[in-house]
């Protein structure tokens, strides 16, 4: 049982950490706006994930990761 926590923790930390980057690269130019687009991405979908824990009463963690994936996934679908 600890070792299948630690694993999914350390999935989760990686994707915290990956999926805004990711979702700044399919939008940005440069290196600011690269910077700004990931952290903005990043306090978006832990906005969003935080809510939805809030208003559906699911697990913060993956509320938060779940939005990111999606904003990811918009990222890709429609560039700016």
């Amino acid at each position: 049982m600890a070792l299948g926590v630690r694993i999914v923790g350390g999935l989760m930390t990686a994707a915290l950490l990956a999926i805004p980057a990711c979702t700044a690269k399919n939008l940005s130019t440069g290196l600011i706006q690269y910077t700004v687009i990931s952290a903005l991405a990043g306090s978006l979908a832990c906005l969003i994930g935080i809510m939805a824990y809030a208003l559906l009463d699911i697990p913060s963690g993956s509320a938060i990761i779940i939005a990111g994936v999606i904003l990811f996934l918009i990222s890709v679908f429609k560039p700016l």
